[in-house]
C-alpha cells in the first residue's frame, strides 16, 4: 500500500507501458513523448525462454527517460519437492532461470522485479499456486534482495490465491473501465482479489490500448497501458525504484508559513532515508540553488522579501538520476528585508601593495545579498552582483587604484566609502654612473641612480650591503656606501659607493672588465618591493702605465710609461702629474721619486715643490730636471739615482742646492743657490748660465765642470779686460768686487764682498801637473786633466790649495808685467791683467787670512 485511498481521487496517476516482444522493436522516446513514466519490460519465461526483445529495451527505454522494470512470465505446472527443502523445485528454478537473465538490472536504478502470474498449465489450486507464488518471491529475494511485486488479473489468480500471497505488492489487471472507473484521472479501482480492498500499486487497465500501439512507441497496434496508484512519480521511485531514498518531508519553513525573516535564512527538512546528499531549488525550479548537500539544511544567507517556493532532491550514492526522488513544491512568504548596511572593512585600503592579483575584500555587509564592485571613479560597476564579499582577482596597472563596493538587497542599496591603495610591482630600477678608476689612485667611488616612479626609493634601504663589484683575477669586493644625495625618500635617490683597487692602486695589472651587481632583498621601495640580484653595469678599465703612482706619502714619477716629459705641479695640497693624455692628481705626498728609464726621461716643474725630490734610476739614459717655475730644494745628490741628469732652471725659478751634486749638465736662466756650509761640490760635464737672470750662488762651495777631452776648455780667456766661458760668468757674478752680479756665478759670502775671499777658478791639469789619463783628488772628488775647477778660497790663493803661501807669490811674481791671465797667474780681482792691484791683493789678504779655505 502505497497512499491513502482519498489523498489519491482526482489526481492524475502516473502513466506507464508494459511490453513484450509483440509489440516489436519500440520507440521509446515516442512512449515518453506520449507520456509515459514508467515501464515493464518482459525478461524470461518459464525455465528456458528470454524475450526476443529483453536486450533492446532494457537500454533504450531508461535511455529515454523512462524508468524500467522487468517481468518473469510464470508457467507453475510442478508442485514436487525434490530437494526436500519445502520450495516447489519449479518454482525455485523458475526465480534462477529469471536472475540468471535479469538479476543484472534488479538492482539500484531499476524497478523491483515482477512475477507474472497469469498462467496455470499444471492446474494447480489456489494453495499450491499461492506456495508457488511465496517460493518464487523468496528465492527472487535470496538472489536479488529484493521482493517481486506480482502481476495477476481479476478473472483469475487475483481470486484464487489464498490469503499468503497478499503480503507482496500487487499490480493488477483488469481491463473493464465501464465496470470500475477512469483509471488515469484517479476516479476509477479495480478489484483486488484476496489483497484488501483499493491496496493495489500498479493497474494495468487496457490489454490493446484501444489501438494506440503506435503512439506510445510500438510496432504493433496493441499495447498494454498502465497507471501506477499515485499521481507522483517520487512516490513509485520511493517504494519501487531500487536504491532510491524517501522522499524529503517537514520543510523548515513550514509550507505556507509567512512573515518568515529573510536574515540568513536557513533552509531545514527530515532526513531522508537512503540519501547520501540533496539538491535544493528556490523559486526556479529547473536550476539548483545549491547541489550535493551532504545535510538536510542550507543557509541561503539573505533572501528577497515576498513569496517563495521551493523543493529538495533527494540522492543516494548513485549517480543514476531514476534514483533521484523530489520532495513537493513547498511554499512560504519572506518579510521584506531592511536595507543593506554600509559596506566596511575593506582591503587593501591606504597601503602599498607590490604583487598580483590583486583581490578586494570587505566584511560581510548586513542585509546584503549582492554587491557590486566600481574601479576607479568610473559610474559604471566592474562587477555586479557577486554573492560574496570578495572580488575576482585583478591585474591593474601600478599606480594609485580607487574602488568602493555597494551592498544591495531587494529593498535598495547602500553605497561604501572610497576606499584606495597603491600598487607598486616594479621594484626600484638601477643605473651604473658610468665611473671608472683613474690610473694611480686607491679607490673608486661610484654612482648608483635608483628610480621608482610609484612609490618612491626607500633610502633607509641604502647601505653597504646594497653592491658589490666583481673583475679579473678573481676580483671580487663589497661597496661601501659613502653617501646619499638626500636622506629621504624619493622617486630618485643618488648613492655613491666605494671599492679599493685591487692591489692597492689602479694600475695596468687591474686592466679588464668590471661588473657592478645588485645583492638582492637589499634596495627596496617605500611599498616593500626588493630589487632582484643581478648586474647593474660594467666598467672596462684600459690603463696604459701610470706615469706616477703613490706608496705611502711617497710619490713615485714612472718614466717606463711614456717616452713624454713629465709636468709636475702643485696647489693646494694637491700634485698634479701629467704626460700626454695622463693626469694624476695625488695628495698627502712627503717626497718625490722619479723612477727612470735607460731612456732620456724628462721631468719638468711647473712651481714650487716644497718636498724631497729623487731620482732612482740608476742608467744611463740622458735625463733632465727642467725646474721652470717655483723653488726647488735639492738636499741630496742627484746625480746619485741619475748620474747622466741635466738640471735646467728657468727664469724666474730658484733651485737650492744642499748636497754635492753630479749632474750631466747644468742649464741655469734663474737662480741656483747653494747652501754654506759643508764643503758641497757641484760636479757637472757641462754648464750654461744665460744672461740677464742665470746666477749660480756657490756660498762657500765649490764648482767642478768636467768638460768633454775631445772639445776646448770651458774657463773662457780674457779679451780687452773682459773674460769669456765660465772665467766670464765669475767676472760677471763679482761685479768689479761687489759679488752682486745680476747673472753669472758669484758667492754671496759676507768676506767676498770685503775682497777677502773670492771664487777662484783654474785648470786641473795646471793644477795638479795632470797629463791625460791622470787624476788627481780635488777634496772629496776625483778629477782629471780635463776638468775646470771652480773653488771658494781666499783672494791671492792662486794654486787653489785653500790658502795664500810663497807658491801663490811666486806665481804671481813669475807673471806680473806679462799678457798673462787668468786668476791662477794672478789675475785677483778679474780685470783682465796680473797687476800691481793684484799685488794688494794677495799682501792684504796673506796677514788677514784664517784657517785654510
Amino acid at each position: 500500500m502505497v497512499q491513502p485511498l482519498e489523498t489519491r481521487l482526482l489526481m492524475a496517476r502516473v502513466q506507464g507501458i508494459d511490453v513484450s516482444q509483440w509489440q516489436g522493436t519500440m520507440n521509446w522516446t515516442t512512449a515518453y513523448n506520449a507520456g509515459n513514466r514508467f515501464t515493464f519490460a518482459k525478461a524470461t519465461q518459464g525455465t528456458t525462454a528470454v524475450d526476443p526483445q529483453f536486450t533492446t529495451n532494457r537500454t533504450a527505454a531508461k535511455n529515454a527517460g523512462l524508468l524500467i522494470g522487468f517481468y518473469h512470465f510464470a508457467t507453475p505446472d510442478n508442485i514436487t519437492d525434490a530437494n526436500a527443502d519445502g520450495r516447489y523445485d519449479d518454482a525455485v528454478a523458475e526465480a534462477e532461470w529469471f536472475y540468471s537473465n535479469a538479476g543484472a538490472y534488479m538492482g539500484t536504478g531499476y524497478l523491483k522485479p515482477v512475477l507474472d502470474l497469469e498462467s496455470n498449465p499444471g492446474g494447480l489450486t489456489n494453495t499450491q499456486l499461492s506456495k508457488f507464488a511465496n517460493d518464487f518471491c523468496w528465492r527472487m529475494q535470496a538472489l536479488s534482495g529484493q521482493d517481486p511485486i506480482i502481476y495477476c488479473n481479476t478473472n483469475y489468480a487475483a481470486n484464487v490465491y489464498n490469503s499468503t500471497v497478499n503480503v507482496h505488492d500487487l499490480w493488477i489487471a483488469n481491463w473493464n473501465e465501464t465496470s470500475y472507473g477512469h483509471p488515469v484521472n484517479g476516479t476509477g479501482n479495480p478489484p483486488s482479489g484476496v489483497w484488501p480492498a483499493g491496496s493495489w500499486d500498479f493497474w494495468q487497465y487496457s490489454a490493446d490500448g484501444n489501438g494506440q500501439g503506435a503512439a506510445n512507441g510500438a510496432q504493433s497496434s496493441a499495447i498494454d497501458l498502465d497507471v501506477f496508484n499515485g499521481s507522483d512519480i517520487n512516490l513509485l521511485k520511493q517504494n519501487f525504484m531500487v536504491g532510491a531514498p524517501d522522499i524529503p518531508t517537514g520543510p523548515s519553513p513550514a509550507n505556507g508559513a509567512t512573515n518568515v525573516s529573510p536574515l540568513n535564512f536557513l533552509f531545514n527538512w527530515n532526513d531522508s532515508p537512503g540519501a547520501t546528499r540533496y539538491d535544493i531549488y528556490l523559486d526556479n525550479m529547473t536550476t539548483p540553488a545549491a547541489s550535493n548537500l551532504t545535510s538536510s539544511q542550507w543557509n541561503a544567507g539573505n533572501i528577497p522579501g515576498g513569496a517563495h517556493t521551493w523543493k529538495v532532491v533527494a540522492k543516494p550514492a548513485s549517480n543514476d538520476d531514476d534514483t533521484h526522488v523530489s520532495s513537493a513544491v513547498w511554499s512560504f512568504t519572506a518579510s521584506s528585508l531592511p536595507l543593506p548596511g554600509v559596506p566596511s572593512g575593506g582591503t587593501p585600503n591606504n597601503v602599498f601593495v607590490i604583487s598580483k592579483p590583486v583581490i578586494l575584500d570587505w566584511a560581510d555587509t548586513p542585509n546584503a545579498s549582492t554587491y557590486d564592485i566600481y574601479l576607479g571613479t568610473s559610474p559604471t560597476p566592474t562587477y555586479t552582483n557577486l554573492t560574496a564579499s570578495q572580488s575576482p582577482s585583478l591585474n591593474p596597472a601600478d599606480g594609485v587604484r580607487l574602488w568602493r563596493v555597494v551592498a544591495k538587497n531587494a529593498t535598495g542599496n547602500t553605497n561604501g566609502p572610497q576606499w584606495q591603495y597603491t600598487l607598486d610591482t616594479v621594484a626600484p630600477a638601477a643605473n651604473y654612473g658610468a665611473q671608472t678608476p683613474t690610473s694611480g689612485t686607491t679607490f673608486l667611488d661610484f654612482t648608483v641612480t635608483y628610480t621608482d616612479a610609484t612609490s618612491g626609493v626607500d633610502f633607509t634601504s641604502l647601505d653597504s650591503s646594497d653592491i658589490y663589484v666583481t673583475g679579473p683575477n678573481s676580483y671580487s669586493q663589497s661597496a661601501t656606501l659613502m653617501s646619499l644625495d638626500a636622506n629621504a625618500n624619493g622617486s630618485t635617490r643618488i648613492a655613491t659607493y666605494r671599492i679599493a683597487a685591487p692591489g692597492g692602486t689602479w694600475d695596468m695589472a687591474d686592466n679588464g672588465t668590471y661588473t657592478v651587481n645588485q645583492n638582492a632583498s637589499q634596495v627596496k621601495d617605500v611599498a616593500g618591493g626588493f630589487r632582484a640580484a643581478g648586474a647593474i653595469g660594467i666598467f672596462t678599465l684600459g690603463l696604459a702605465q701610470p706615469i706616477a703612482y703613490q706608496l705611502g706619502s711617497v710619490l713615485h714619477l714612472d718614466f717606463s710609461a711614456t717616452g713624454a716629459a713629465i709636468v709636475l705641479s702643485l696647489s693646494g695640497g694637491t700634485y698634479t702629474a701629467s704626460s700626454g693624455a695622463q693626469t694624476l692628481n695625488f695628495s698627502g705626498v712627503t717626497a718625490v721619486v722619479a723612477d727612470g728609464t735607460s731612456d732620456a726621461d724628462v721631468l719638468q716643474l711647473s712651481n714650487s715643490i716644497p718636498v724631497p725630490l729623487t731620482f732612482a734610476n740608476g742608467a744611463a739614459g740622458n735625463d733632465a730636471l727642467e725646474v721652470n717655475g717655483g723653488t726647488l730644494a735639492i738636499d741630496s745628490d742627484l746625480g746619485a739615482g741619475a748620474p747622466n741628469l741635466l738640471l735646467k732652471v728657468a727664469g724666474g725659478a730658484t733651485v737650492t742646492i744642499d748636497s754635492t751634486q753630479h749632474l750631466r749638465g747644468l742649464h741655469v736662466t734663474g737662480q741656483v743657490n747653494v747652501t754654506a756650509g759643508d764643503e758641497k761640490v757641484i760636479v757637472t760635464r757641462e754648464l750654461q748660465i744665460f744672461a740677464p737672470a742665470g746666477r749660480i750662488d756657490l756660498a762657500d762651495n765649490d764648482l767642478v765642470i768636467d768638460y768633454d777631452a775631445a772639445g776646448p776648455s770651458p774657463i773662457g780667456a780674457a779679451s780687452g779686460g773682459t773674460y769669456s766661458g765660465v772665467a766670464g760668468w765669475i767676472q760677471a757674478g763679482s761685479n768689479g768686487g761687489a759679488w752682486d752680479g745680476a747673472s753669472g756665478i758669484t758667492t754671496t759670502q759676507g768676506d767676498a764682498a770685503g775682497g777677502l775671499t773670492t771664487l777662484g777658478i783654474g785648470e786641473a791639469s795646471g793644477l795638479f801637473g795632470l797629463e791625460p789619463g791622470d787624476t788627481a783628488l780635488f777634496g772629496a772628488e776625483t778629477v782629471d786633466a780635463t776638468s775646470v775647477i771652480v773653488k771658494y778660497t781666499y783672494a791671492g790663493d792662486a794654486n787653489l790649495d785653500g790658502f795664500i803661501s810663497g807658491d801663490d807669490y811666486s806665481t804671481i811674481d813669475f807673471y806680473v808685467g806679462t799678457s798673462a791671465d787668468g786668476y791662477t797667474y794672478g789675475d785677483f780681482n778679474y780685470d783682465g791683467l796680473v797687476s800691481g792691484d793684484d799685488y794688494s791683493t794677495i799682501d792684504f789678504n796673506f796677514s788677514a787670512q784664517g784657517a785654510p779655505l
